[in-house]
């Protein structure tokens, strides 16, 4: 099964997006960067150990999706 893509072919060939489709993927971006800087926030007040590594783990989480993409977000 050959994969479904959101974008639109020009007639040379090339894949072009709308821009409610470039907005959308900027508001997932900046959402990903928003719940990214609230939990370095947490972090920076955190003095409980055990918290502190929870909150490591979700940083490096979303660390890990910003590296991979959005394929394999959801």
């Amino acid at each position: 099964m050959t994969p479904i893509s959101i974008f639109k072919r020009a007639r040379g060939g090339t894949e072009q997006i709308d821009i409610q489709e470039a907005f959308n993927i900027f508001n997932l971006l900046r959402a990903r960067y928003v719940s990214t800087q609230t939990v370095q926030v947490f972090k920076n007040f955190v003095h409980d150990r055990d918290w502190d590594l929870v909150l490591d783990r979700f940083i490096k989480h979303f660390e890990k999706h910003y590296n991979t993409g959005f394929n394999n977000s959801f």
